[in-house]
């Protein structure tokens, strides 16, 4: 079994966090604003330097710069990764539960989704329980205002991966803010589209559920 496998391995064997992402997702594909901008600084000082002394290799350094910062541009607009697909869907999630739309909610779900306590790990129950969770959300749990405090994703593989979601949610039958965290394990469909395959209520209040979160 290789590094990358081993790896997996142990993530599949806690998954109570979402895995983490390389240095070069994260700063390449998912967020490579940070490089873009240091390549222009770098082409802007390399230029100054080489027109004040009449530097031909530094001009050449300006230019390849502004080449490179093109290139990681072009590179992070073409490729979507699986933590991107993730987040994404995991957005949509939120902003059709402070919306109420029950509908919605259920279309980001795969047909054999499954709901789990504490870990993505958990013994699951099935697509019902979530569609009976959904349906609270248009009446007794309606939500009145929510904070999402925490959002990221990593892949488990190009087809896999987990997103960590924490918030902060007030609904009708709450007496308060309640801060609550969830794991969302969504996967790439064989149509292509991707949904949410495994839903985990990891903390309500700061602590682990021992029950059904609705």
């Amino acid at each position: 079994m290789g590094d990358g496998e081993r790896s997996a391995a142990r993530y599949r064997a806690r998954v109570t966090h979402a895995p983490a992402t390389g240095l070069f997702t994260r700063y390449v594909l998912e967020n490579p604003w940070p490089l873009v901008v240091l390549l222009g600084i770098a082409a802007i000082a390399l230029a100054k330097l080489g027109t004040d002394r009449d530097g031909r290799r530094l001009v050449g350094g300006a230019v390849a710069c502004v080449l490179a910062a093109a290139v990681v541009f072009l590179t992070a607009w073409m490729v979507t990764t699986p933590g991107e697909h993730a987040r994404r869907v995991t957005r949509a999630l939120v902003t059709a539960a402070e919306a109420g739309d029950l509908v919605a909610m259920r279309d980001l779900f795969a047909a054999d989704a499954s709901l789990h306590l504490g870990s993505l790990a958990a013994l699951g129950l099935d697509r019902d329980e979530i569609d009976r969770g959904i349906d609270t959300l248009g009446s007794q749990h309606r939500v009145a205002s929510n904070t999402v405090t925490v959002l990221r994703a990593g892949p488990i593989d190009a087809n896999a991966a987990v997103a960590e979601l924490g918030n902060i949610t007030t609904t009708a039958s709450s007496f308060g803010p309640v801060p609550n965290a969830w794991l969302l394990r969504i996967e790439r469909g064989s149509d292509g589209v991707w949904r949410i395959q495994r839903l985990s209520c990891t903390a309500i209040a700061g602590r682990a559920p021992s029950s059904r979160p609705w």
